[in-house]
């Protein structure tokens, strides 16, 4: 029985010997958690980068793909944190934006976030200001610039630009996935805390309910640019909403966290959706009411002037939710869904009045001309109290409804990463849609790599278990006091080294 014991202790220290080649192997595949807490300011998700030495207030924008820093040479930006290293004056371009526009200069340095360092990073240094479509690009002196994370096709220059930001950290930091995520709250009051950004990771299923459902990102005008969704149809309380003929196809809508609304760019769209929010609601008995309402939505909204002005964001109105519980699910291509709390698209203050926050109307309701908007947008409304996971590597977003309790909860640790960009900087000059080949081929080779690694690791196994069995067999034999010619051997099974 001693000897017995030997065996069994001398195959066990051989059993983790042998194992360490596939244990090294997979620890070149890291789950990094790395991590930035980000807050609501001027109605964008804004996070403290550190852009050289100092930390600068930047939105978070998965609808844009250029980095911008204000820089002190900007006269007219008027914000409080201006960034003053050197740039290139001769190598400037404008980036025209939903609201605004920016004049950039490129510039090489440090850029931080969550952990994640890039040393010699191409980035953007904004030095002008301009109004597009009645508005400046800086229109609030609380943060200094953007942080556009959608794909190379969408960044500027045309041909010429800088790789976005998230392009610089999947591609330049090794053992870093390309992947992000927003864990937001539920709508907060300028300044305070909005949720949590997650670099190279989802966050922890303990940060969502049920399961992360995705839909594939589908090309824009030819290519990926935006973080396009194919949506499919809405439903009310779990109940379909019943959409015009003209939308009865799937569309296509930009999942956009710098948008600050769910924009509506098609008018019997905005009729449907507005109209199934409306639902949501207890009119007064001054008003009609929407769930008893036989006509079409159109009329509904056009023909009271009260509603009208409600859903034009002119006016608030003493209303009440139906349900505590009530809600939007938006159905996306392959079976996903995305669920928006009626808190996100009504704001309700201490007296009992709510105001209509969660769409932004385009071209023409009621037969009056507002601000026009080519796509479709899921803005910020689709965020609050979801997580929203891009999965850049398989081009694919996922959805869930987020816990708020841990909304502001990062990892334990922040795992950190120092990357040096210097010779080996990512640029836009190969065409962004082969991304998915480029990672299909990556995981290729680590999958054939694990397995030969287990493959090899059971060979040689199996070799030196086997000598160190003989070996351990003849000592036995030596050991063991015979009698005559008897031999006692060791017996030992499979199973106790297999």
């Amino acid at each position: 029985e001693r000897e017995r014991e030997t065996v069994r202790r001398e195959l066990g220290e051989l059993r983790q010997d042998t194992m360490l080649p596939l244990a090294l192997l997979l620890a070149l595949v890291p789950a990094h958690a790395n991590f930035a807490p980000f807050r609501q300011v001027c109605g964008g998700f804004i996070a403290d980068f550190q852009v050289g030495n100092n930390s600068f207030p930047l939105q978070l924008d998965t609808g844009s793909s250029n980095f911008g820093v204000a820089s002190t040479s900007c006269a007219d930006c008027d914000v409080s944190a201006v960034y003053s290293g050197p740039f290139s004056a001769d190598d400037v371009y404008i980036v025209d934006y939903g609201t605004g526009m920016a004049e950039f200069a490129a510039a090489t340095g440090t850029l931080s976030l969550g952990g994640i360092t890039l040393n010699n990073a191409p980035f953007g240094v904004i030095v002008g200001n301009f109004v597009s479509r009645g508005t400046p690009f800086f229109q609030c002196p609380d943060f200094s610039g953007i942080v556009g994370l959608a794909y190379c096709a969408l960044a500027q220059p045309q041909g010429a630009a800088t790789a976005p930001y998230f392009d610089l950290v999947s591609k330049g930091c090794t053992g870093v996935a390309d992947v992000f995520a927003f864990h937001t709250c539920p709508m907060v009051s300028d300044g305070d805390p909005a949720g949590g950004f997650w670099i190279g990771e989802e966050p922890p299923a303990s940060h969502y309910t049920g399961t992360l459902q995705y839909t594939d990102v589908v090309q824009v005008n030819g290519q990926l640019e935006y973080y396009a969704v194919q949506a499919t149809g809405v439903l009310r309380n779990g109940v379909p909403v019943p959409l015009p003929s003209d939308l009865n196809t799937p569309y296509s809508s930009i999942v956009d966290s710098g948008t600050t609304r769910w924009m509506l760019n098609n008018e019997a769209n905005q009729y449907a959706m507005i109209f199934a929010a409306l639902q949501l609601l207890a009119m007064p008995a001054s008003l009609p009411d929407p769930l008893t309402w036989q006509l079409t939505a159109q009329e509904y909204i056009c023909n009271n002037p009260t509603i009208q002005d409600f859903v034009r964001g002119n006016i608030a109105i003493p209303l009440n939710f139906v349900s505590s519980t009530g809600h939007l699910t938006v159905q996306l291509s392959g079976g996903a869904t995305v669920l928006v709390p009626q808190d996100n698209l009504f704001v309700r203050d201490p007296s009992g009045e709510v105001t209509l926050v969660g769409f932004q109307l385009c071209g023409t309701l009621c037969n009056l001309q507002l601000p026009s908007c080519l796509q479709h947008i899921m803005g910020d409304s689709v965020f609050f109290q979801n997580v929203v996971v891009f999965d850049r590597a398989n081009q694919r977003v996922g959805f869930a409804p987020g816990v708020n309790s841990q909304c502001l909860q990062g990892p334990a640790s922040i795992t950190g990463k120092v990357c040096n960009l210097a010779s080996n900087a990512p640029t836009c000059a190969t065409d962004s849609s082969s991304s998915s080949s480029v990672s299909t081929t990556t995981i290729v080779v680590i999958v054939l790599a694990v397995l030969a690694s287990i493959l090899g690791a059971a060979i040689v196994y199996t070799c030196v278990v086997r000598h160190k069995v003989n070996a351990l067999q003849r000592a036995s034999v030596a050991r063991t006091p015979g009698v005559g010619s008897q031999v006692r051997y060791v017996e030992m099974r499979d199973d106790e080294f297999a």
